[in-house]
């Protein structure tokens, strides 16, 4: 739960810094405007690789588990339910493919709103760079540019993570579906 709350923390003060930031005045080609994008930027960078971890680590725990869907057909699986001596495993089974699915669509989530304040700060970046441009600083123009591109390379590298943490929780719901289903077949 602590974890929940510091990640709502970030993002809501990575969404309301952006706000605030950008919704007095335009970014421009200033000393002001470049830290206050940089920063942003820095933020959802380092927020993007402490989920991309926490991927890599779901992940790894995903490949030491077994899935019953992966292992028997559902009539076996019926027939496991049937078997008192087999209940609270597949107890066990089901309620941690609950809490993965949990913790799997949590981080989803997470990652997911990141994409709006990215492209806010992409966004901001070519605003920047035609600043520079207008100014007529060159040196400061590309720099900006190429953080502009940067921006939309880590959007579409969160794009890429939302779409995996979504294929990782897909496997545990249907394991959680299937589960239930068979555990009660009348129903």
């Amino acid at each position: 739960m602590h974890s929940l709350f510091s990640q709502w923390l970030v993002i809501s003060s990575i969404t309301c810094c952006s706000f605030a930031l950008f919704a007095k005045e335009q970014p421009q080609c200033n000393e002001n405007s470049w830290n206050n994008n940089l920063t942003q930027f820095n933020r959802l960078e380092s927020t993007y690789n402490r989920h991309a971890t926490t991927y890599n680590q779901l992940l790894n725990e995903h490949k030491q588990r077994r899935l019953l869907t992966q292992t028997f057909s559902e009539p076996d699986i019926s027939l496991l339910w049937q078997s008192e001596s087999k209940k609270a495993l597949l107890e066990n089974q089901l309620n941690a493919a609950r809490l993965f699915v949990n913790k799997v669509k949590e981080n989803a989530n997470f990652v997911r709103k990141l994409s709006g304040v990215l492209d806010s700060n992409a966004n901001n970046w070519q605003k920047i760079a035609l600043g520079c441009q207008q100014e007529q600083y060159q040196v400061n123009q590309i720099v900006a540019d190429w953080y502009h591109t940067q921006a939309l390379e880590l959007g579409s590298q969160i794009n890429q993570l939302t779409t995996q943490f979504d294929a990782l929780k897909a496997q545990y719901d249907r394991e959680v579906a299937t589960l239930l289903r068979v555990q009660n077949p009348s129903n």
